[in-house]
């Protein structure tokens, strides 16, 4: 579907819940309030939205949380996504601590990629970002992954508490599973706006001083706004997402459905498009409710303009 500002909307990230196993300081403030289960979209739910998605030209989806992985039957909503004629991909995001009890019924699902969020090669500092997260397990399950048939990536937040070493020490991770790796920048979003760390000039300064110059790469690797980078001896793509510093709204080509049903056509703005009356309306008014949706997708993020008290848990990953 393209929207009023030629972009081609075709991107839906798709947050199934607001749990999560980790407390990641910079994402889950205490005393966060957890939305009751009662209001949190069904998989039923979730399918007729992206079946409606799908008639708009939205094809591709990826499952978010909180940690997507802490609720049930997550391949059973993978199977019914990707059995909807018409969707080109299915991928999943998490931190990857239950990947390795999942990842043969993922992939029996049919889905396509994950991607895997990762602070520290440090068990503890990687505790003590994540709030006592086993990093063992993580890794079992990124050396697995990248055996598998998906597509795996290894994300970064460049929050505060991040140092040199999990820079140098992550880049050497993805090339021992050659699998891309993207630093991402953080977004002034609840805990996010007293978290915002190192900047892009100091990460690329540790990673050429530790492994060569930093060469751009032509097209794509996948549906993001990453701008990716090569390295010299080593097979793998380093990508950075800079949505503050190097916006790419013009490129923008998603919007978000968080868990209790409200379509989101920008990270920046709290305002969005409730679908859940559209569910029982019937097919066609939920189709209409969401190209209405799309096609109030602002031209550009408002960061430096407004603030949101939204929590990025409360939004989706």
């Amino acid at each position: 579907m393209i929207d009023n500002f030629g972009r081609k909307i075709e991107y839906m990230r798709i947050s199934v819940t607001d749990r999560c196993n980790l407390k990641c300081r910079y994402c889950m403030p205490h005393g966060i309030k957890k939305i009751p289960m009662r209001d949190i979209l069904t998989y039923e739910e979730i399918i007729s939205i992206a079946e409606a998605a799908v008639d708009l030209g939205i094809n591709r989806f990826k499952l978010t949380g909180g940690e997507p992985l802490a609720r049930k039957d997550i391949g059973t909503l993978v199977e019914g996504l990707k059995g909807i004629p018409g969707t080109e991909e299915v991928t999943l995001t998490t931190n990857g601590v239950m990947l390795m009890d999942h990842l043969d019924e993922l992939i029996e699902a049919g889905l396509n990629g994950v991607n895997i969020s990762i602070q520290s090669t440090d068990s503890d500092r990687y505790g003590g970002i994540t709030g006592g997260g086993d990093l063992e397990k993580v890794l079992r399950a990124i050396v697995a992954a990248s055996r598998s048939p998906l597509k795996v990536k290894l994300n970064c937040v460049l929050h505060r508490d991040i140092e040199d070493e999990d820079v140098t020490g992550l880049i050497e991770l993805a090339s021992a599973n050659n699998v891309d790796i993207r630093f991402i920048e953080m977004m002034p979003i609840g805990m996010g706006k007293s978290w915002r760390g190192m900047d892009r000039e100091k990460v690329v300064r540790v990673i050429e001083d530790e492994f060569g110059k930093l060469e751009p790469l032509d097209g794509r690797r996948g549906n993001g706004p990453a701008r990716y980078y090569g390295l010299p001896g080593k097979d793998i793509a380093v990508g950075f997402i800079l949505a503050l510093s190097e916006g790419f709204c013009e490129e923008c080509n998603r919007v978000r459905l968080d868990s209790k049903g409200k379509l989101r056509p920008c990270l920046g703005y709290s305002e969005g498009t409730d679908l859940k009356p559209y569910l029982k309306a019937g097919k066609a008014e939920l189709r209409e409710a969401m190209r209405k949706a799309v096609l109030e997708k602002p031209e550009r993020h408002c960061f430096s303009e407004r603030d949101t008290s939204d929590n990025m848990i409360s939004i989706g990953g």
